[in-house]
């Protein structure tokens, strides 16, 4: 006999955090539909070539070679939709200027940074049906040794209410002892902004990261349906990226239609429910 149970998709701290925003944006992530990169602001672009650029460099690679790759990866996915000269020439516009202000960030964090030993960079670190992606799990050997998990920030200036609030971190702190059977001893935000560099270091909450590792593994179990069926209408849905394809699903419209024809699209993370609008 075939075993018929479904396969449950890996949900992330950020998917967690999403949900309680709404479900319906969820839903659409799980299928693997997001906006082009391109069409993202110019501070994500920023972020984003950043966090690759810090990757690397941790590995003892070329930094720059790394963001460049990215930022024409970034540049082809998505030009499709830039439907005339002016949006795609804006489009192109902001993602040089977000390149040269993650290598400003880069060189000025890679000089006054002594280069860590480095286990780990943004792997997947997974129990069942929990998962995330740490930006780095870094080992100090001095004065004292420490097994540290990093959170890369780039922006304004750090506010601290929400570094010590933020569960993501203690999420990923539990999840990595669970996982890899070590001790972490602190969680530490390191924050690049155009006013300096900062830093938050503190010991990993490991009662609060166990807390949410339940409640992502909870969100595991969510069917599809009721996800796409159950949006939270507020102010935040003018900003959403979904608004278009979710208010013409309220509408009674094809939503997928338009997810098809103005997202990107990567390997879903759920089956399908045999639905013929979805490929």
């Amino acid at each position: 006999m075939s075993d018929t149970t479904p396969t449950l998709p890996v949900m992330t701290h950020s998917d967690l955090t999403t949900w309680w925003r709404c479900p319906r944006r969820v839903g659409y992530r799980l299928l693997g539909y997001e906006k082009p990169a391109i069409t993202l602001s110019q501070a994500i672009l920023r972020g984003t070539l950043f966090d690759r650029g810090v990757g690397a460099w941790l590995q003892g690679k070329d930094y720059k070679q790394v963001v460049e790759a990215k930022a024409k990866d970034i540049a082809e996915d998505g030009i499709w939709l830039l439907d005339n000269d002016i949006k795609l020439q804006e489009a192109l516009e902001a993602l040089g200027k977000a390149k040269t202000g993650a290598y400003e960030m880069l060189e000025r964090y890679t000089t006054v940074t002594p280069k860590p030993i480095a286990l780990e960079v943004q792997e997947l670190i997974q129990y069942k049906e929990a998962g995330g992606h740490p930006d780095a799990v870094l080992l100090e050997t001095s004065p004292l040794t420490a097994l540290i998990i990093v959170d890369y920030k780039t922006g304004r200036e750090p506010d601290l209410r929400y570094l010590s609030m933020s569960g993501q971190v203690d999420y990923y702190a539990y999840l990595y002892e669970l996982t890899r059977k070590r001790t972490v001893t602190f969680i530490d935000y390191q924050v690049i902004s155009e006013q300096g560099i900062h830093e938050y270091r503190r010991p990993p909450r490991l009662t609060r990261g166990k807390r949410f590792f339940g409640q992502v593994r909870l969100l595991a179990h969510l069917s599809l349906e009721s996800l796409l069926d159950d949006p939270h209408v507020s102010y935040d849905c003018s900003s959403c990226p979904f608004f278009k394809p979710c208010l013409t699903r309220e509408a009674g419209g094809d939503d997928f239609d338009i997810l098809h024809s103005e997202y990107s699209r990567s390997e879903p993370r759920i089956s399908e429910p045999g639905d013929s609008k979805v490929e």
